[in-house]
């Protein structure tokens, strides 16, 4: 599982990105609750999976329909390549295969891209992920995203770092509508971690949570302007 997001406190929607197994592609979503006997039981409603082969799926976002709680806008973005989609989706619907709409590119910036040819210089081959999660402000209607770099899977140091990463902010509005900006520039700068969670808690204060390899992990509040 890459990602989460949720629908009420006690509903969720999970996706899974493809892990090619003797040629079997698991590219699917799935509607989880918690299991009334414990927190720490989820039982799993419905399962979605999506018509387009995915790439690395590691955000997700609910926007609920104000009209219908069983409507959701999912947003999602591959990894990699930053292309955004947005799934409409009746949770109580029948239908199993999901198909998106792309809305655009999430961009890093040149700053972020002048570090990682630095990168590529000194190991074999280093990972810049463009959108490693983001999460939707719920009081001023911002998307916020991480990129992140690391030293990649074939380099000796994977586990070491050095990390990197960068938070950026984008209209919400301007998402749905297609018309993400080229330019983008950080809201923060956050060097020798890699982030890979962002999300607001029930006060609004923005978090952030890091996959640091052999270093384990931190959560910490991002303060920033918004």
């Amino acid at each position: 599982m890459e990602s989460i997001c949720s629908i009420s406190n006690e509903r969720f929607l999970i996706a899974e990105s493809p892990y090619r197994d003797k040629g079997i592609n698991f590219e699917r979503i799935f509607l989880v609750s918690l299991d009334e006997s414990s927190d720490l039981i989820l039982k799993v409603e419905r399962t979605f999976k999506f018509a387009k082969g995915l790439n690395e799926v590691e955000s997700l976002a609910c926007i609920q329909d104000k009209n219908d709680k069983d409507r959701i806008d999912l947003l999602y973005a591959e990894r990699n390549k930053g292309d955004l989609y947005k799934l409409n989706l009746n949770i109580k619907s029948d239908k199993q295969i999901l198909e998106p709409k792309l809305l655009g590119k999430l961009k890093t910036s040149e700053d972020f891209e002048k570090k990682f040819k630095d990168f590529e210089k000194n190991f074999k081959r280093p990972d810049l992920r463009v959108v490693s999660s983001f999460t939707i402000d719920p009081v001023f209607k911002n998307l916020y995203y991480s990129s992140t770099i690391d030293p990649g899977e074939n380099s000796k140091e994977k586990d070491v770092g050095p990390f990197l990463s960068q938070v950026f902010k984008v209209n919400l509005k301007q998402v749905l509508e297609g018309n993400i900006p080229n330019n983008q520039k950080p809201v923060a700068n956050i060097d020798g971690v890699k982030i890979e969670g962002l999300a607001f808690d029930n006060e609004a204060v923005l978090w952030f949570a890091t996959d640091d390899e052999d270093f384990g992990g931190i959560i910490r509040p991002l303060f920033i302007a918004r």
